[in-house]
């Protein structure tokens, strides 16, 4: 009996034993490893040109070791585009200098997080130069720390923490102040280098400078990146509960201005293989953002943001869909409704999205302008086919602003410069828009707006209602437009402009109307009155306005006069390119003159055309800086009639005519 105890009372002893001397061989083994490694590691360094090894030693014991380097690294001698990067920013001598120490322990750590071959932690300290620059904080050196893990596996996975830090960025008067908490990151990579998993999580951040103040709250980031020789697929999630942008200074020197975004989160998940465009999808959320500027009294809501879009490839065709929605938006807390809108693109080759995507980042390098001119060609031989439906304004009433088109290009073998009737022949276009009137006239009695400011937008939807392209019944507004085979429909009667202008140009002449609208753009985009576009329409004979008419507008506009390089137009100001109205007068020849007349609240001017194509202007004859135009005998037609400012912001103002 007693044999039988000894002998197991020697077998408990072994035992334990035998294990320890086991995991002290795998140690000792992982050192050796480990030792072996680092003096290739520094092999490979001293073989490089961009990098002088000063030091490079590991000290070593049973458990553990410390790698003390320092070396100078010279980026201008690595890649060939890094030392173009620099030379052209005129970085190509700079030299850095990286030093530090590495403690790595030998493993595994079975009672640990990470059963690990070896684990590491390297303390990153910040230049001298910027480290005594630095107030104090807890734990000055490092200013983070970096910890990996090489597995049995030989995965890597690293950690990065910066230290938490709660204190005065600025010594003396300044105020700025820095807060930030748990700013973690890391990386994970498989064997063979080819997947990465990289996460940061950011859960406070806060600076503060005494004229600007941001505030961060819960951001995390969480990608993962996987390549191969010919592809690679992006996964990414980025989630932001809150941020706060405040302008501190006073709303007398222009601060107060406070932009808050909240509850934002991106979705992405795209890939990418050779000869192939990139595909996949993107979701975007915004819970709520809004915008307060008190030096301007204007306060911005935009809530319930919601897009999404995906490209896909069905039978060597790529698809491109959207959507995008948001729920409501107010200006200065009254509600101005909403939209939604739904996009497709459809007809375009793999090959050809493929040949786009490749020279899209290099457009306007002259090396790769052929190369994207034929992608270019390429493309104008697709059959294209773009879809807007729906697109809807939701107003906050029971009707809505909707619009839909649709336009779809039959492809052309050969597309050249000069043939652009060849372009516009292969264009189908469908469109419509539907509006009631009284949704929109109470959505503008809903915003509230100042005087000026719906005068303003009364004359914009007067003027909008006189388009020829606008249909009114039974208070709907509509529209209609058919494009096809070189043929313009709107409100189901044909347009023969359109179709004299392609004939003009199959022929290579240019008819006298083209002529005459070429004419009158050009004078457009040089500060000139456009008389192709038309204004609110006004009839009256020469009886009626024997007792005044007035009618409101909003004096002003984004063209300077004084720029117009048109010899009959003599004048300064600012006007709109189109007429602010169309007058058809008709006069008696017993009756006398005609005079226009504007009251407004700023310096005004006003500008005619008449019926025999006479230019008239004025600016102060009215008194009171108002402008005055008085015609003596005059003829009957159309009168286009710009009330414009002297100076660039206009105001709102009143055409007064009457005859005597």
């Amino acid at each position: 009996m007693a044999a039988f105890t000894r002998k197991h009372a020697l077998l408990l002893l072994l035992g334990p034993l035998g294990l320890a001397a086991a995991y002290l061989a795998l140690v000792a083994l992982i050192g050796w490893r480990v030792a072996a490694e680092v003096k290739r590691y520094e092999a490979l360094l001293v073989a490089r040109d961009d990098v002088s090894v000063v030091e490079f030693d590991y000290a070593r014991d049973l458990w553990g070791g410390e790698l003390t380097y320092r070396l100078v690294w010279r980026p201008a001698r690595s890649a060939d585009a890094v030392a173009e990067l620099l030379s052209a920013l005129a970085l190509d001598e700079q030299r850095f200098t990286l030093a530090g120490t590495v403690a790595v322990r030998h493993g595994p750590w079975l009672g640990g997080i990470d059963a690990g071959l070896a684990r590491l932690a390297i303390d990153v300290s910040p230049p001298a130069l910027l480290r005594d620059a630095l107030p104090d904080y807890p734990g000055k050196s490092p200013l983070l720390t970096v910890q990996g893990t090489l597995g049995f596996t030989r995965s890597l996975r690293a950690e990065v923490a910066l230290v938490n830090y709660d204190g005065a960025l600025l010594d003396g008067s300044d105020d700025a102040t820095l807060q930030s908490y748990g700013v973690t990151g890391e990386l994970r990579a498989n064997p063979s280098l080819s997947a990465f998993d990289i996460t940061l999580t950011l859960p406070l951040f806060s600076l503060d400078d005494g004229s600007l103040s941001v505030a961060l709250e819960q951001l995390r980031s969480v990608n993962r990146l996987q390549r191969e020789e010919d592809a690679w697929q992006l996964v990414a999630d980025f989630s932001l509960d809150t941020l706060e942008v405040t302008d501190t200074r006073p709303a007398a020197d222009g601060g107060g201005t406070r932009v808050a975004l909240r509850g934002l989160q991106l979705q992405v998940d795209a890939g990418k293989q050779a000869a192939e465009p990139v595909l996949g999808r993107s979701e975007l959320a915004l819970a709520e953002l809004g915008i307060d500027a008190p030096a301007n009294d204007v306060a911005l809501t935009f809530s319930d943001f919601a897009a999404s879009g995906r490209t896909t490839l069905v039978d060597g065709m790529v698809e491109n869909t959207g959507n995008m929605r948001l729920g409501a938006f107010s200006l200065d807390g009254r509600a101005l409704g909403g939209f939604t809108l739904g996009t497709s693109l459809r007809g375009v080759s793999a090959a050809t999205y493929a040949a786009l995507d490749e020279h899209w980042p290099t457009l306007g390098s002259e090396g790769d302008l052929g190369a994207w001119g034929e992608a270019l060609r390429a493309l104008a031989q697709e059959t294209l086919v773009l879809t807007i439906d729906p697109l809807a304004l939701q107003l906050p009433s029971e009707d809505d602003v909707s619009a839909s088109l649709r336009v779809q290009y039959n492809g052309s073998e050969d597309v050249t410069v000069d043939s652009l009737p060849t372009i516009v022949k292969a264009l189908e276009v469908e469109g419509s828009l539907q509006a009631s009137v009284a949704a929109l006239e109470r959505t503008l009695l809903r915003a509230a707006l100042e005087s000026e400011q719906q005068a303003a937008a009364e004359a914009q939807l007067e003027s909008l209602y006189a388009q020829p392209w606008v249909t009114l019944d039974k208070g709907q507004l509509s529209s209609a437009l058919t494009l096809r085979n070189g043929e313009l429909i709107v409100n189901g009667q044909p347009v023969d402009v359109l179709a004299t202008w392609l004939a003009s140009l199959e022929a290579g002449t240019t008819p006298a109307p083209v002529a005459d609208a070429l004419a009158k753009s050009r004078g457009a985009a040089a500060g000139c009155p456009d008389l192709s576009l038309t204004g609110t329409p006004l009839a009256y004979g020469s009886d009626e306005l024997y007792l005044t008419r007035s009618h409101k507008v909003t004096a002003g506009g984004s063209l300077d006069l004084s720029l117009c390089a048109a010899e009959a137009i003599k004048g300064f100001g600012y006007v709109e390119a189109a007429p602010d109205f169309e007058l058809a007068y008709a006069h008696d020849p017993s009756n006398g003159d005609l005079e226009f007349r504007v009251d407004s609240k700023c310096d005004s001017v006003l500008l005619i055309n008449d019926p025999q194509g006479l230019w008239y202007f004025d600016d102060d004859s009215n008194g009171n800086q108002d402008a005055l135009i008085r015609l003596g005998n005059p003829v009957s037609g159309n009168y286009d009639i710009w009330v414009g400012s002297y100076e660039a912001n206009g105001c709102s103002a009143q055409l007064v005519m009457e005859s005597f």
